[in-house]
């Protein structure tokens, strides 16, 4: 992650830094989905661009040293090498645009639904796709995302998910894969009742 900071202009942050350091921590070395709570949204956009880029690395890396296994069981991990970021912020959307770009990610930002009628094939091509909550149902039921091929899924303003309807929540967690087969991290300004009870049903311990 922290490779990705400089890279990209923010090696030099130092809140910034100690976020990524504890983050990558409990994320990839003890393997546990986090729920992050911070102050605001200005560093959410790094830190998601940085997390991404080193589980497709980290995803990479163990599909590699599995080589020997069967060829069905490869194809299914390959395809699973995907990332999903689902957000209601405009501000992170525009700077996960800008980063990814940095980062040469094959990527797809999604950001109304006029860009989601231009999407066409590239919502299942794509390895990222970045793109506000409230294009998600209709990007899976009539566009062709295939929810279900993400490995890893980042709520990015989960106190907003938590205030959704539970019926709304439920149908958007059914078409992505259960908590048990994918990796997830949430961020939040604020973590009440709502945002916790959320993310237990989303996440896998967080």
């Amino acid at each position: 992650m922290e490779r990705f900071l400089g890279r990209s202009g923010y090696a030099e942050d130092r809140i910034l830094e100690f976020f990524a350091r504890l983050i990558g921590d409990q994320f990839f070395v003890q393997k546990k989905d986090i729920l992050v709570k911070d102050e605001g949204i200005n560093y959410r956009s790094p830190l998601i661009a940085a997390l991404i880029e080193s589980y497709i690395e980290d995803l990479n890396a163990s599909v590699t040293s599995k080589m020997s296994g069967s060829e069905e069981g490869t194809g299914e991990k390959q395809a699973r090498i995907r990332a999903l970021v689902l957000t209601e912020h405009e501000e992170v959307l525009a700077n996960l645009r800008k980063l990814f770009a940095i980062a040469h990610f094959d990527s797809l930002i999604v950001s109304s639904d006029e860009a989601l009628k231009e999407a066409n094939k590239a919502l299942s091509e794509r390895a990222i796709v970045a793109m506000p909550a409230s294009l998600f149902l209709a990007a899976t039921q009539g566009f062709g995302l295939k929810a279900r091929e993400f490995g890893f899924v980042v709520i990015e303003g989960a106190d907003l998910f938590g205030d959704m309807p539970s019926e709304v929540q439920r149908r958007i967690w059914g078409y992505l894969l259960p908590p048990w087969q994918r990796r997830a991290v949430l961020f939040a300004e604020h973590i009440g009742i709502r945002t916790k009870n959320m993310a237990l049903d989303f996440a896998n311990d967080p």
